[in-house]
C-alpha cells in the first residue's frame, strides 16, 4: 500500500520520481502532526493530488477533505471513498513499488 512518511534521510527519493516528480505516496515534514493527518485523510481515499495520478479518475468528485472541522457530509463522503475506492489506492500503490525499484535499479 501507498505510505505516509517523513521527510527524513532518503524517503523523499524513494517516494518521489526523479523524472517526472510525481510522489506516489506521502512525504512530509517531521513533527507537524496536521500536515500528517491531512495527508493520511487524502491518500486513504485517494483524493487531492492522489487522485491526479491515476488515469482516468473523474477529477469532478474530488474534494479535499475538510480536516479541521468537517461537516458530515465530508465525513461520509470520506469514508464511502476511502472503501469503495481500493483498487485506485492498489494502483497507487504499485506505482510507488514502480518507483522504488526503478530508483533502487539506478543505483
Amino acid at each position: 500500500m501507498s505510505v505516509v512518511c517523513t521527510d527524513v534521510c532518503s524517503s523523499y527519493s524513494v517516494v518521489t520520481d526523479s523524472e517526472t516528480g510525481n510522489r506516489f505516496s506521502g512525504d512530509v515534514p517531521t513533527n507537524d502532526s496536521e500536515i500528517l493527518a491531512r495527508a493520511q485523510l487524502n491518500i486513504l481515499p485517494v483524493m487531492d493530488q492522489w487522485a491526479d495520478l491515476i488515469p482516468g479518475e473523474n477529477d469532478d468528485e474530488i474534494l479535499v477533505s475538510g480536516y479541521r472541522q468537517p461537516s458530515p457530509e465530508q465525513v461520509q463522503f470520506t469514508t464511502k471513498r476511502m472503501y469503495s475506492r481500493t483498487d485506485l489506492r492498489c494502483a497507487l500503490a504499485m506505482y510507488g513499488r514502480e518507483n522504488v525499484l526503478k530508483n533502487s535499479l539506478a543505483e
